[in-house]
């Protein structure tokens, strides 16, 4: 049991936030979605928090079973467990709601883009031909992420892929009018952002895919 106070219930809904249920927890969880992460990649992708509660935080998830040490010495990690990746479904629906709650009114810039991983996966898995097989490279503000869809499976995770066959280019701010509705993504592709083939393969069912998914997070399906 992590550090935290425990709501002593039997209800899984409490069972679960005695895990997650702190400040924060959640979105250490968000930013391992993209894949494995140093400590300092979840303070920059975090600001905000205080580096003795992300210290913490991250001792509570560990001993919940979320994450694991990823590595040894000092270049290492955390990365989720399968208990932690399976919080995936619970992100995605906080994000749908958050994405029709108002904006704040002076928001702080993040250090990466590792929190758009999980969504946008996610949401991709929804919609996603069980038949559809595609590896293409998405740089959202320059940060580089491998995405790959196969038997129906959607993953996106940081860095950049060895060799993709197509390559979209965007900043992270043009893609909230594609959700709200306001743009549509033909126009957002042709004006903001750039979908590029790179050995000749065709970019319209990636397109698609990336379509249905904003359309998703914007509570089309």
């Amino acid at each position: 049991m992590p550090s935290q106070r425990s709501y002593a219930l039997l209800c899984p809904i409490a069972r679960a936030l005695d895990h997650v249920g702190d400040r924060w927890s959640l979105l250490i969880l968000r930013e391992l979605h993209s894949g494995p992460a140093r400590y300092s990649d979840l303070k920059a992708g975090l600001p905000g928090i205080a580096a003795n509660l992300l210290s913490a935080r991250l001792v509570d998830l560990a001993a919940s079973g979320m994450i694991e040490k990823d590595g040894e010495g000092r270049g290492a990690g955390y990365r989720l467990t399968e208990q932690g990746r399976a919080t995936r479904p619970i992100l995605f629906e906080l994000a749908r709601l958050g994405a029709h709650l108002p904006p704040p009114d002076a928001p702080v810039e993040p250090g990466n883009r590792r929190h758009v991983a999980v969504t946008l996966a996610a949401a991709a898995e929804r919609v996603v031909p069980p038949d559809l097989s595609l590896r293409a490279e998405i740089v959202l503000d320059g940060q580089p992420f491998s995405f790959v869809a196969s038997q129906g499976k959607v993953s996106m995770e940081v860095g950049a892929m060895l060799a993709p066959p197509m390559r979209y280019t965007a900043r992270y701010d043009t893609l909230g009018p594609v959700v709200a509705g306001a743009v549509p993504f033909a126009e957002h592709l042709a004006q903001e952002a750039r979908l590029e083939s790179l050995d000749g393969s065709d970019t319209a069912p990636f397109a698609a895919l990336i379509q249905g998914a904003l359309d998703v997070i914007g509570g089309g399906r």
